[in-house]
């Protein structure tokens, strides 16, 4: 009995994560991760070689990180990511806007205006590819309509308009899935500096802070929708109580970290389960 009680409480050989070549992020990631479960490689992921033959797990954080595991099979059974073709989806905002309307979600889609004519203020311009805030401006007035069309003429992928939703709090919830059934979601609350505030790298500082919020049912079952496997993040607004989506990033994000241990526990429960299947 003794020696089954000790084999029960034995601790875990801890796992070797590699990380993606992103060293802004390590450090965030570093001090979050659970550290009687794991250690972080001193190696990144690259191109030029396979991943170290100790490391037993690989956590991509850029999408670019997903093109090198799709040419290296034994590195990629190490990871967890969504197929070429969902990225594209999710990284073309007015595609993904498409599929939310064909798939029962219009009303977490903010209102899509075909023609500046048909605008309503206050709106946004946004390229159709951007992340952090680029390519996105805020638009009050007809005044303001007409310079910011004149910017975004020069936008390399082309940009659409669509309804600014206000609000001084915005929420992006991270999450881990495997084949569409979510293992693991959280939430990270934005304080904003005003109601329509665009966050980016060169705008105003945000307040950060862990969510009590409940990951929000249409989200659940839009990665239920797409068959979603990997980690994802969603940003978005509340509109009362109706969730007006922005976007879905299908990769770690940048406040990942602070959703706390649980999001690389259920990482590495998703490859460990997918290895057995």
């Amino acid at each position: 009995m003794i020696r089954r009680l000790a084999e029960l409480f034995r601790p875990l050989p801890k796992q070797v994560i590699q990380l993606g070549d992103k060293p802004d992020y390590a450090g965030a990631i570093e001090a979050s991760i659970p550290r009687r479960r794991f250690t972080l490689h001193p190696t990144c992921l690259a191109a030029e070689a396979p991943s170290p033959p100790e490391v037993d797990l690989i956590l991509p954080l850029r999408l670019s990180d997903y093109e090198i595991l799709r040419d290296r099979p034994q590195d990629a059974a190490k990871a967890l990511f969504p197929p070429k073709e969902l990225c594209e989806l999710a990284h073309d905002k007015p595609s993904f806007n498409r599929w939310l309307l064909s798939h029962g979600f219009a009303a977490q889609v903010p209102t899509l205006f075909d023609s500046p004519e048909a605008a309503r203020f206050p709106l946004v311009i946004k390229g159709k590819r951007g992340e952090w805030g680029a390519r996105t401006l805020m638009v009050p007035d007809q005044e303001g309509l007409d310079a910011a069309l004149q910017t975004a003429q020069g936008w390399k992928h082309g940009y659409f308009l669509q309804a600014a939703i206000p609000g001084q709090w915005e929420y992006a919830t991270h999450l881990v899935a495997r084949d569409g059934v979510t293992l693991f979601s959280a939430t990270v609350d934005k304080r904003l500096s005003d109601a329509y505030q665009i966050i980016g790298l060169h705008g105003p500082k945000i307040g950060l802070q862990a969510s009590r919020r409940p990951t929000p049912p249409c989200i659940i079952d839009i990665v239920r929708q797409l068959g979603y496997s990997g980690i994802a993040c969603f940003d978005y607004k509340m509109d009362g109580d109706t969730v007006r989506l922005f976007e879905m990033n299908p990769r770690f994000g940048a406040t990942s970290p602070l959703v706390g241990s649980g999001l690389y526990t259920a990482y590495a429960q998703a490859i460990a389960e997918r290895r057995a299947a």
